[in-house]
């Protein structure tokens, strides 16, 4: 998964993008501001921002809110030392608690990247479905099943 680490402390920004790489998955940039952030994603479009949420300026749960407003798909997930109560209603899909081992990054970025293959297998399906409703799958299959019907007749 490509992944935008968003923290106003350096170091921590840095050991996040550390276990997302010892997890396998790629760091495509690591900022230090939830404005920061919101100009990284439009840069990357990263499948997740793993973004910390008390930060000066531009806090993550106003930067979280202005990504969803711009893209409802975008897959925000917090890291905080902040109660977890404090930080539901902001629009993140997950929260981790600071501090974070390589454990739960690892756990956290391999869950949703089953979750989100499985949801673009899904959708492909379904366009696939459509497709057929349309015509194309209609009219391809009595032509497969008369052909086995006639092969299966003949000696």
């Amino acid at each position: 998964m490509r992944v935008l680490v968003v923290d106003d402390q350096p170091h921590v920004g840095d050991t996040l993008a550390l276990l997302v790489a010892a997890s396998r998955h790629q760091v495509v940039e690591v900022v230090g501001s939830g404005a920061a952030a919101i100009r990284a994603y439009h840069r990357h479009r990263p499948d997740i921002v793993l973004m910390d949420f008390s930060m000066a300026r531009l806090n993550g749960g106003t930067a979280c809110r202005y990504l969803l407003a711009e893209d409802p798909d975008a897959r925000v997930v917090f890291v905080s030392s902040r109660p977890v109560a404090d930080l539901v209603n902001a629009g993140a899909i997950a929260i981790l608690q600071k501090p974070v081992g390589l454990d739960q990054i690892e756990e956290l970025l391999n869950s949703l990247q089953k979750q989100f293959l499985a949801e673009k297998e899904a959708a492909q399906k379904a366009s696939a479905e459509r497709n057929g409703d349309r015509g194309n799958g209609a009219e391809k299959s009595p032509a497969r099943t008369d052909a086995g019907a006639q092969a299966s007749t003949k000696p």
